[in-house]
């Protein structure tokens, strides 16, 4: 049994993924049909994928009688209400939406998020299952369905499931991140990378999955992978997150030369990342550079004050100060 994955969040993002790629198709006879061409549900969604949790909240109290109570606009009220927090109100909206209409597509998606999310395997599957009743071979169910196999039973068992997910998308890139993120999460780190280095070397691959698929191979220590991945993002999408992971991947090379020079182009790039500046320290520092590793930490703390780094930066920076000072 592996631990259960919150995965509203990979479920928002596959079924917006899938649905961009064609793979995902609207409920056939659904009275929410029609709403959907509507502008304030429309507007709605993308504030709801985005995690615009403010806008979401807002643009849901804008919607006109019809809209709020067309099966559409009740899944996307759900959905802000697990944005809010509030996952009985999402599941009550959900299930009401399925009495109404079972196997609904939308509603059969967040609710067996939602019930897995919540430890209820078997409602989730059942959920799924009848879902793909109505949507046979839709890969948006059939990766929750993974994932509710996985928490159930675990691998292989949800290897086969991932690859029927992945066989029903196309390939869809964001399927078989979502595949490599559960293998590395069982400790399948090996495998998870073979399905990452495929993704990589998928023509299709959007820089965004590419980004993704080069963290989580970074992750597992697998740099030189990682790397050849943001060689390919770099070239569409240079920032400085996208130069502190490259960086990151050669220091893992232990290429400490060619990680600086990432790094300082990075600061070329976007001089306001505050990571880069911290990150250039720590290197400046190994190569005894002391006074520049000061103001690189000093740099830092100026730009993120709160941020993930600063407790680690400021203890940097003291030792650095104190060498100096000697």
């Amino acid at each position: 049994m592996v631990k259960k994955q919150r995965i509203i969040a990979v479920a928002a993002a596959a079924a917006m993924v899938l649905g961009a790629a064609g793979c995902v198709k609207p409920p056939v006879g659904s009275a929410s049909a029609p709403a959907l061409a509507r502008t304030n549900l429309s507007e709605l969604r993308a504030a709801i994928e985005s995690g615009r949790v403010e806008l979401a909240e807002a643009l849901s109290e804008k919607l006109d009688d019809g809209e709020k109570a067309s099966r559409a606009g009740r899944v996307l009220r759900g959905r802000v209400a697990e944005l809010r927090g509030n996952g009985t109100e999402a599941k009550r909206l959900y299930v009401e939406v399925l009495r109404e209409e079972p196997g609904h597509l939308e509603a059969s998606l967040a609710l067996g998020a939602r019930l897995l999310d919540e430890g209820d395997v078997a409602g989730s599957l059942a959920t799924t299952d009848a879902g793909l009743g109505a949507h046979e071979n839709d890969a948006s169910l059939l990766l929750n369905r993974a994932f509710a196999v996985l928490a159930s039973d675990g691998f292989p068992r949800a290897d086969d499931a991932f690859l029927a997910a992945e066989r029903a998308s196309g390939g869809a890139g964001v399927v078989r991140l979502s595949y490599a993120s559960a293998l590395a999460r069982a400790g399948k780190g090996g495998e998870a990378v073979h399905v990452l280095v495929r993704l990589t070397g998928d023509a299709k691959a959007t820089v965004g999955l590419l980004a993704e698929a080069g963290h989580e191979l970074r992750q597992l220590g697998a740099f030189a992978a990682a790397f050849q991945a943001f060689e390919k993002v770099v070239l569409q999408r240079e920032t400085g997150e996208i130069r502190v992971e490259r960086a990151l991947c050669k220091l893992g090379l232990r290429e400490g030369d060619a990680a600086l020079r990432e790094l300082e182009r990075g600061i070329e790039v976007e001089p306001n990342y505050a990571p880069l500046h911290f990150y250039r320290g720590g290197r400046l520092a190994e190569l005894r550079r002391w006074v520049d590793a000061k103001v690189s930490f000093e740099r830092y703390l100026q730009l993120a004050p709160n941020g993930p780094l600063a407790e680690r930066a400021k203890k940097r920076l003291r030792l650095v100060t104190a060498t100096i000072e000697r």
